[in-house]
């Protein structure tokens, strides 16, 4: 009996052994659309209206509400003004509430068509002197303003979807201590959310997507904080502070957006923390003008692009600022640690950078130092059972036990090591590549400032007559691409004077395609693309572009494992390159 006893230990350590190192103890979270509303608490016998709404004073909204036997004293007894449907047809607000302090809440309302124009300034849901009022659920599309605020304070703007109107999406107008959570503003003719003269508002969780101006604007405010903002795709800046001091911008991200990703223009005693800003046509962090800010540990990487040889941090006539701790990889403008500095008394200390005039290629370095650690831990732990196991032997009632050990930790080895081996042996280098030459060396030196649109004069011009047009394909900067050495041999030139086109590729891209929602961090789906030039040799001349997409990626699930913040799909291949460009070397198109 009391062997088996310790034979049933053995096991079980070894099971628990196994279970610690190959299942992360991590939280897994839900999608929030899968969360049952009914644990909210019902409001019953809530205003339900189909024409616009206009109340001025506690006096008309306690008349409005009669009917829900409320009196608006407290969020206990709030006011409801619940599944509106109202089209104001270009007259007034859809919904007007002024000078109020009750407890009021609007939630899934439909809101369409307000006045457009001033000096009314009218909007899908406009407050005007209000405290206490909650806007939830609700949907803002085609009026002046989505939601505006002015003078209004203690208020919550939270999961509204504010799209496609005809000024800013948000509109905070001398109006303080407000907080915006979890709203979408999306595709407005303005910035997505905009605040002027207005303090001490919280900004958390919102998507600002594809506006035609600003994504994030603030405008003379003052201590306010934008925090796990998803801010992207929008026609100027992402985040653009004006005359805006003393704010916290941080932990948001800021990708994909047509100027700088954060600009900070006469702003001053800031803090920009843990933000990222990947991805932008200019730079990635921007300060102009602005003095005593703290920029720290974030990562502004693959700003810039074919045109645009940008920073990933950029001071321009800005002092007394410290910028320490954030990583600068990969943008186009990369000397001096990828910061530029025409200010004084910076303190710029601590910053990582990956210059991209010393990289080769766009991708990460393999990790080496990852597989070495997973190998000594299991070797470790291989070490420290044969030593129990070589002890166990020795004592000759549990000779059989430690053999057992020794037996069930080889097969643990091989188990271990044979995924490991795997996929390094995948992870190898594809022997399909051809060395290149000195030849083809040398015209890829020459042929670099073609990538700047400069043209080489004594090349042959390029016609639409039938080929081959030879070509060279590099990277953005006129180097030797990862795909440089994968071209079919018959589309090197032999000579320069031979060569007609330079395929130039783009870094790798990445576009949201989807951001969903989770009781947790959220996830956001990316699609991968290339931007590709075919440029004639002679002119520096673009004769055609295109943007290439990989495969989209994976749906998310209902249930997702709590580390996973980003979903891509598969790059552009080797393959879709050649199937564009080869019309062009063979055909002359």
């Amino acid at each position: 009996m009391q062997k088996k006893t310790q034979i049933f230990i053995l096991l079980l350590i070894i099971v628990t052994i196994k279970v610690i190192i190959f299942i992360p103890i991590k939280e897994y979270r839900f999608q929030i659309s899968t969360i049952n509303p009914n644990k909210q608490k019902h409001i019953k016998s809530a205003v339900i209206m189909d024409i616009p709404i206009d109340i001025d004073g506690n006096d008309a909204l306690d008349t409005l509400c009669s009917a829900d036997g409320t009196d608006g004293s407290s969020w206990s007894s709030a006011h409801v003004i619940e599944n509106c449907v109202i089209d104001a047809s270009k007259y007034n607000s859809c919904i007007k509430i002024k000078n109020t302090d009750r407890y009021l809440i609007i939630k899934k309302c439909t809101v369409i068509n307000s006045k457009i124009g001033f000096p009314s300034a009218d909007g899908g849901i406009k407050l005007v002197n209000c405290t206490n009022v909650n806007i939830t659920n609700c949907r803002v599309n085609n009026n002046f303003y989505g939601i505006c605020l002015f003078e209004s304070k203690n208020n919550t703007l939270w999961g509204n979807n504010v799209s496609y109107n005809n000024r800013n999406g948000i509109y905070l107008y001398q109006s303080n201590n407000n907080t915006l959570l979890g709203n979408n503003a999306l595709r407005n003719n303005e910035s997505g959310i905009y605040l002027e003269y207005s303090y001490n508002n919280i900004f958390l969780n919102n998507i600002v997507m594809n506006n035609s101006d600003d994504g994030i604007f603030l405008e003379r405010a003052n201590n306010n904080i934008l925090s796990g903002n998803l801010v992207s795709n929008n026609s100027d800046d992402g985040i653009s502070l004006e005359r805006a001091n003393n704010n916290i911008l941080s932990g948001n991200l800021v990708s994909n957006n047509s100027d700088d990703g954060i600009d900070l223009y006469l702003a001053n005693n800031s803090i920009i923390s843990n933000n990222n800003a990947f991805y932008n046509k200019f730079n990635g962090i921007r300060l102009r003008c602005s003095d005593n800010n703290t920029i720290s540990g974030n990562n502004a990487s693959y700003n810039g692009n074919l045109d645009y040889y940008c920073y990933g941090i950029k001071l321009s006539d800005s002092d007394y600022n410290e910028v320490y701790w954030n990583s600068l990889d990969y943008n186009y403008y990369n000397t001096e640690k990828s910061i530029f500095d025409s200010g004084k008394d910076n303190y710029i200390h601590d910053n990582n950078f990956i210059d991209l005039s010393e990289s080769d290629t766009d991708t990460e370095p393999f990790p080496l130092l990852s597989v070495a650690i997973v190998f000594f831990i299991i070797f470790m732990i291989i070490l420290i059972f044969i030593i129990i196991g070589i002890f166990l032997a020795h004592i000759d009632r549990r000779r059989k036990i430690g053999l057992g050990v020794l037996s069930g930790f080889v097969i643990f080895c091989l188990i271990s090591i044979f995924p490991l081996y795997n996929y390094l042996n995948e992870s190898s280098i594809d022997t399909d590549a051809v060395t290149l030459n000195e030849n083809q060396i040398q015209i890829i030196e020459e042929l670099s400032q073609v990538c700047e649109r400069k043209g080489i004069n004594n090349a042959t011009a390029y016609t639409n007559a039938s080929g081959p047009h030879f070509a060279v394909l590099l990277d953005p900067l006129g180097r030797i691409h990862n795909w440089t050495k994968y071209v079919p041999e018959e589309w090197w030139p032999n000579s320069m004077n031979d060569a007609e086109l330079v395929i130039r590729v783009g870094d790798e891209g990445m576009a949201v395609i989807q951001v969903c929602d989770y009781l947790g961090p959220d996830i956001t789906r990316y699609q991968l693309f290339l931007n590709i030039q075919l440029l004639e040799v002679k002119t520096g001349e673009i004769i055609a572009n295109t943007t290439l997409y990989g495969s989209e990626p994976r749906e998310c699930k209902t249930v997702e494992h709590y580390s996973i913040t980003i979903i891509k799909g598969s790059s552009v291949s080797l393959e879709q390159l050649k199937e564009w460009v080869e019309p062009y070397i063979i055909a002359g198109v």
